[in-house]
């Protein structure tokens, strides 16, 4: 016999000696309770995760009372479980009459209150139940999950609040289950002082058809109203994925607004236990203002908007990776771009007497005039193309002052690794391309 199969004879066992009459161990109710030792209940886990509901019910034909126990999972934070079920009883009249046992589980802490009702019927083999209560709040269980080994340097200065809510009823009929089960979050908010980032005004709605949620494939919509970041803010996410087999998490679709344009991400997948993921991001009418934020070094403003794509990976060694990118004025229509002073960037190759004849050179490079841009392209290969250049930017213009006429095409190469140039924000490395 495995272990669950022994745990579970074992508590039928001590049940059933607690249901016989006079047994000492009764509440004022009259149902029979029994109150398992800690070793015991911490075998709970296990038994929920790997017996099925299908060799469970048969016990419950043969149990009455209550059972209950607590987990102590999360230091200071105890969780406090029960299951009773009540004797027999006849639904139905005559010849339609039948057998049936009906009982409740609950599942209660410190913010944390799930209660589900039961009703089994053994004839038919088959098992009801519905959710009464689910809610648990995620300021006071967030920082619980943080104190587990396996998430403390991810959850690491994160803060979140809401409450999950979980609704849903069905039934479980000879290893044939029907009905539906869903878990939500309406404006929830998690925030990264560390990191300086924030997501607010979150709602999430997970869950479907309890025939596809036991074999794990869970539908995901996630919605953020406000997502704020020492370098940009952004509005409006939307997201669209699937978790498949608890394994995989594939994203069908996402997308949110930027600096007045638009980012769309294509589909991808990734798994859960070391997740990997490349994804490619396309940019409609973005704000210039946004992509000069990623390059405060060489640029000090921009106006205007621009199309684009980057292809973008992650890996928990790597942090971000750049693959490949390309970004150009939207639409073709001018762009306004002031540079930081850097004194010889466009004169100092010049002659003294082109530089009489345009002075509005020297006003561009010092950061006095914003250069007026026609053209504005951004191409980022940090493998390195042909000519082992990792980016490349070409701007052609001239000042925003037409008095000062100084037609200008600048070409800007790179040839070394893009992380010195490009800030991501305060926590957020840029690596190199594994």
């Amino acid at each position: 016999m495995n272990t669950p199969r022994r745990v579970l004879a074992g508590l039928a066992a001590g049940w059933l000696v607690c249901a016989l009459p006079g047994s000492e161990n009764s509440d004022s109710l009259g149902i029979p309770t029994i109150e398992p030792a800690t070793h015991a209940i911490s075998s709970a886990p296990d038994l929920l995760e790997t017996d099925r509901i299908a060799e469970i019910l048969p016990l419950f034909r043969l149990l009455s009372g209550e059972l209950k126990g607590e987990l102590t999972t999360f230091p200071g934070r105890p969780i406090s479980w029960r299951l009773a079920l009540a004797d027999d009883l006849t639904a139905g009249a005559g010849a339609a009459s039948v057998a049936i046992r009906k009982g409740e589980l609950s599942v209660t802490g410190p913010d944390l209150d799930v209660r589900v009702t039961l009703t089994y019927e053994p004839a038919a083999r088959r098992l009801r139940w519905s959710a009464l209560q689910g809610r648990a709040n995620l300021a006071t269980w967030l920082p619980a999950l943080a104190t587990l080994p396996d998430l403390a340097s991810m959850l690491e200065g994160v803060t979140a609040s809401g409450s999950l809510t979980l609704t849903g009823a069905g039934t479980w009929t000879d290893g044939t289950t029907t009905g539906g089960l869903r878990v939500e979050l309406a404006n929830g908010a998690v925030h990264n002082e560390t990191e300086d980032w924030a997501l607010d005004g979150i709602t999430l709605n997970a869950g479907g058809d309890t025939a596809g949620l036991v074999v794990g494939n869970v539908p995901l919509e996630l919605t953020v109203g406000t997502i704020t970041t020492a370098r940009f803010g952004a509005r409006a996410l939307t997201v669209n994925a699937r978790v498949q087999h608890f394994e995989r998490i594939e994203l069908t679709a996402a997308r949110f607004e930027i600096a007045g344009g638009e980012v769309t991400a294509e589909p991808f997948s990734v798994a859960v236990e070391e997740p990997v993921l490349e994804v490619t991001l396309t940019m409609r009418g973005v704000g210039l203002e946004d992509i000069v934020a990623l390059v405060p070094e060489a640029l000090a403003e921009g106006r205007g908007h621009v199309n684009g794509s980057v292809r973008l990976g992650w890996s928990r060694a790597s942090g971000v990776t750049i693959k490949h990118g390309s970004v150009s004025l939207a639409d073709g229509k001018p762009a306004l771009v002031r540079f930081h002073p850097n004194l010889g960037l466009l004169t100092g190759s010049l002659p003294a007497a082109i530089l009489d004849l345009y002075p509005g050179l020297l006003k561009i490079e010092t950061g006095e005039m914003p250069l007026l841009a026609a053209r504005f392209d951004v191409r980022l290969t940090p493998d390195g193309d042909a000519d082992g250049r990792t980016a490349r930017v070409r701007i052609e213009g001239g000042p925003v002052d037409p008095s000062l006429k100084a037609p200008l095409v600048l070409d800007v190469n790179v040839t070394g690794p893009l992380a010195p140039l490009i800030k991501l924000g305060s926590g957020v490395s840029l690596g190199t391309t594994p």
